[in-house]
């Protein structure tokens, strides 16, 4: 996607380790101070949300239909096999595999667990795993202008190199001005009954920050874990996987569901470690991870130690990655039809 990049004047991710975001403790009055410069392993580069998508479909071929805005509502398995879905807008369709990639609060994963519950004899367990399960963790998420950040201080470190600021339990990525992304609370995993987006006025955001840096606070007027940035990713290389497996020739209808099987065998231990390495690194940056103690008064050893078990944590991206993912998968897919 180097062209299509170019063309919309992106700048092409970097070969490499490079410089990524700036680790600093900032809840002391007196001021805060730097502990961990992370480097990572290949260039990064941040894409807003519509560009991904115009991207992908404009590579989709002319065997492929996409309907947006469609809100599937649930879906049901006839007699012949065949998968019948129900959308929001009262409109039907029958498909013969039927991905779910649908969201946190998947409507796929309710009616599969529903009718799971209907087959087993303990239901509960299965209409457990209908709700997604809150980590703990809230973020606010917030636009500040590049210009104003400037009027009020023009050397501030946001505009200089990404950092990521933090306190216990509390923390602050400034991955791209005039992008923030700030979380509070974490660890403990519970269910959450409330609703899962709202607007809030800025004292909430800022009542967060007793005891920090000023010039952080200042940014903070206008509110708005993913602690790796990986979900995208993650969901990317399962769409690569899975459609290397669907389109090659030898799949079919009658062997689907051993392809099925091949995906989830080469792709779930990944997105498992991928899940607890993101878990993980949440407890690090909130100063919570049991191996490494953070007391509020930490010392520069204790930091640094910590800050080289945070850099430690991505060095697994740097590693193998999706196109040797799908070779073990297409050498599976051999070995199954053999």
């Amino acid at each position: 996607m180097d062209i299509d990049l170019k063309e919309r004047g992106f700048p092409l991710p970097k070969d490499g380790e490079v410089r990524g975001p700036i680790f600093r403790k900032s809840d002391n009055p007196q001021g805060g101070f730097d502990f961990h410069n992370h480097m990572m392993p290949y260039g990064s580069l941040i894409l807003p949300r519509p560009i991904i998508l115009e991207m992908l479909q404009s590579k989709i071929g002319s065997m492929c239909t996409v309907h947006t805005s469609k809100n599937m509502k649930s879906y049901s398995v006839l007699e012949s096999g065949i998968i019948s879905l129900q959308f929001a807008d009262g409109t039907t369709a029958e498909a013969n595999v039927l991905i779910g990639s649908d969201g946190v609060h998947s409507a796929t994963r309710r009616a599969m667990f529903t009718h799971m519950a209907n087959k087993f004899s303990n239901p509960e367990k299965m209409l457990s795993y209908i709700d997604p399960v809150w980590s703990g963790t809230i973020c606010y998420r917030a636009m500040v202008s590049v210009d104003r950040v400037k009027m009020i201080n023009p050397k501030h470190q946001a505009l200089i190199q990404p950092k990521i600021v933090r306190q216990f339990k509390c923390y602050i990525d400034f991955l791209e001005v005039p992008n923030i992304i700030q979380c509070s609370g974490a660890g403990k995993i519970n269910a959450f009954n409330g609703p899962w987006v709202v607007d809030v006025d800025a004292q909430e955001v800022v009542s967060c920050y007793e005891n920090w840096e000023p010039d952080l606070v200042s940014l903070l007027e206008h509110a708005m874990t993913p602690h790796q940035g990986l979900g995208g990713g993650q969901a990317i290389e399962d769409a690569y996987i899975l459609g290397n497996l669907l389109a090659h020739q030898a799949t079919h209808l009658e062997n689907v569901s051993e392809v099925m099987k091949i995906y989830q065998n080469v792709r779930l231990s990944m997105a498992n470690l991928a899940a607890e390495t993101s878990r993980r690194n949440g407890l690090m940056y909130d100063f919570l991870d049991p191996d490494y103690p953070t007391p509020l008064d930490a010392s520069m050893a204790q930091l640094e130690q910590l800050g080289k078990a945070i850099g430690d944590s991505f060095a697994w991206l740097g590693v193998g990655g999706c196109i040797n993912d799908w070779k073990r998968a297409e050498q599976m897919l051999h070995y199954a039809i053999e």
